[in-house]
């Protein structure tokens, strides 16, 4: 009498609360974990409240609990539910944990874990560095910041896919996004004509060069700007001799007529430097 939609939808929604309310299954981890965090990826304020209680019923803590989003590319080949399950076998011990996947613009698994410190103690980061380790990953795990509510939530793992999409510090085992802040905003703001004009204004010296001698000078500049401070560490870093590199930078400085001893000048050309290396990754 009920009809058969009716009984069908009942019939389903009974066995959609059964897996949820099982912590080992894994039936729903690339499925409605994905389609959550897609949600949560995408959704406004308005709407986190009833994510929120989305992802509770999924099986990850929001209440009372520190959250962090991850991200991690895959190697190539690699098989998409496999490769969530030991993500999911490495983090399970410490804390609980969302799955999703992207496929571009490089497959990557990204989500967000929860934890309790006064149910599962204290929580080692470190811990998850032998997670790249495995075979089906290829480059950092890449951390957002610790995060309290699901707006930060939200955040943290944003966060952590935009340094995934970019690459920092891939050769380490564990990346921590908010320590580059400056790439993060670059990537969140490379659409906007004004940032997109940065590079031709302040690095317009280099960018008219022919292309042996523009490379050899971003690489130069690349290397000055992760070691300000330290230029012998900074040649050590272009694979350039002392003598050499002195000389490109005051060829530098002559070609961007900039100082590179000031603070905000090398501010700007950092920001502009990334803004170029962004944008030429994206058109490759």
């Amino acid at each position: 009498p009920a009809g058969v939609e009716h009984v069908l939808t009942m019939a389903a929604t009974a066995i959609g609360a059964d897996l949820l309310r099982r912590p080992e299954s894994r039936l729903w981890s690339l499925g409605t974990g994905r389609g959550l965090l897609e949600d949560l990826q995408s959704g406004m304020e308005s709407n986190l409240e009833f994510v929120h209680g989305q992802l509770e019923a999924a099986g990850l803590p929001i209440e009372d609990s520190v959250l962090h989003g991850f991200a991690i590319r895959l190697a190539g080949g690699s098989d998409f539910q496999l490769a969530a399950n030991e993500l999911e076998s490495e983090l399970r011990p410490l804390a609980n944990c969302l799955i999703g996947v992207i496929r571009a613009p490089h497959p990557k698994l990204f989500g967000i874990f929860s934890y309790r410190h006064d149910v599962r103690g204290s929580f080692d980061l470190a811990q998850l560095r032998k997670i790249r380790s495995a075979a089906c990953f290829d480059g950092a795990l890449y951390l957002g910041p610790a995060a309290r509510g699901l707006a930060q939530g939200q955040n943290s793992m944003n966060q952590a896919v935009a340094a995934c999409d970019l690459g920092l510090n891939s050769r380490d085992e564990l990346v921590h996004a908010a320590e580059y802040p400056l790439a993060l905003l670059a990537h969140e703001l490379r659409h906007e004509p004004t940032l997109q004009r940065l590079p031709q204004e302040q690095l317009s010296g280099i960018l008219a060069l022919d292309t042996r001698h523009r490379i050899e000078f971003l690489r130069v500049l690349e290397a000055y700007l992760a070691s300000p401070t330290n230029r012998s560490q900074a040649a050590s870093l272009s694979h350039l001799s002392r003598s050499v590199f002195y000389q490109r930078l005051t060829a530098l400085e002559q070609l961007l007529e900039a100082d590179l001893n000031d603070a905000r000048t090398l501010t700007i050309l950092t920001l502009s430097l990334l803004v170029y290396r962004q944008s030429h990754q994206e058109a490759s």
